[in-house]
C-alpha cells in the first residue's frame, strides 16, 4: 500500500500507531504519557551477531502509561519472561494484531483465521525451542504459559501439535483474557 509520497506501508504504520495511541488513551482514561524504562541492559558485542536476539544478554523493560504499569519484560541469556500487568491493554493489543492481520490478508476467515493464530503460536514456540530459548508469559506475576525449550506440554500437545507450548495455569489464562 503506498501513500501520496510513494512510501510503501506508511498508511498502515500510521494506522497502527494511531490504534496504539487510542488504546493507551482508553486504558489510562486520558491522554497517555508513555514511559519505557530499561534497566540492567547487557549487550554481547564480543562477536558479530547474526540476529538481533544474539545481541542481548540481559535487560529488564517496563512499559507504563500515566504511572500505570502495562507490561514487564525480563531477558536473561536464553530466557524471556513477559508479565502482563493490565489485561485491558493486552486485549487491545490482540485486537490491533487481529485488525492488522485482516488488513494484510482479508480473505482469511473463520477456521482459517483461528488456524492461522495457532500456526503462528506453534511456529514461534518451535523456533524458540530450536534455539534453546524459553519464554514465559505471566499475568500479574502468576505464570500462565511457557513456550520454547523448557515447555513441557501435556494435553495441549494434542491441540497444538507441538510440545513447545505448555499452558501452566488455565485459570490464570482465563483471568488474563476475560
Amino acid at each position: 500500500m503506498a501513500d501520496d509520497s510513494g512510501q510503501k506501508g506508511s498508511k498502515t504504520s500510521s494506522s497502527l500507531f494511531e490504534q496504539m495511541f487510542n488504546l493507551l488513551s482508553e486504558v489510562t482514561g486520558e491522554q497517555p504519557n508513555l514511559k519505557i524504562n530499561i534497566k540492567n541492559l547487557k549487550l554481547n558485542l564480543s562477536s558479530q551477531p547474526k540476529e538481533w536476539g544474539q545481541l542481548f544478554e540481559s535487560a529488564n523493560v517496563t512499559v507504563s502509561a500515566n504511572d500505570m504499569s502495562l507490561i514487564k519484560v525480563a531477558v536473561e541469556e536464553k530466557t524471556i519472561n513477559i508479565d502482563v500487568e493490565n489485561k485491558k491493554f493486552l486485549k487491545g493489543l490482540i485486537k490491533i494484531g487481529r485488525n492488522f492481520t485482516k488488513q494484510q490478508s482479508p480473505k482469511k476467515e473463520g477456521k482459517q483465521k483461528s488456524r492461522s493464530a495457532l500456526n503462528t503460536a506453534r511456529t514461534v514456540a518451535e523456533t524458540l525451542e530450536k534455539n534453546g530459548i524459553t519464554m514465559t508469559i505471566s499475568y500479574k506475576g502468576k505464570l500462565v504459559a511457557t513456550l520454547g525449550a523448557e515447555a513441557h506440554s501435556t494435553l495441549l500437545q494434542l491441540v497444538m501439535k507441538t510440545r513447545a507450548i505448555a499452558l501452566n495455569s488455565p485459570l490464570q489464562a482465563l483471568r488474563m483474557i476475560i
